[in-house]
């Protein structure tokens, strides 16, 4: 599955549980940079964004990409820098 696939529907599990601007306001900017069979990347807008997205949204980024590929994967939140 592609990247931009995949995180279409992370964002719509997603859009169940975090409020419309919360989406707008912390996910507009995040995609996946990796993904392999064991790791998914997420980068965030900037340091900023990635650390409230890892504080405040975590687990629910986790369950919706266990949910998306129906495994359990090591989910790691950055931002373009911090590769």
């Amino acid at each position: 599955m592609e990247k931009e696939t995949l995180w279409e529907e992370i964002i719509h599990v997603l859009r169940q549980y975090v409020e419309p601007n919360a989406m707008r306001t912390w996910f507009k900017h995040a995609n996946i940079y990796k993904l392999n069979k064991d790791e998914i990347v997420i980068h965030a807008a900037n340091e900023f964004a990635a650390d409230w997205l890892r504080k405040h949204f975590f687990r629910e980024i986790n369950n919706a990409v266990e949910k998306v590929l129906q495994r359990k994967v090591k989910v790691v939140l950055s931002y373009q820098d911090d590769v």
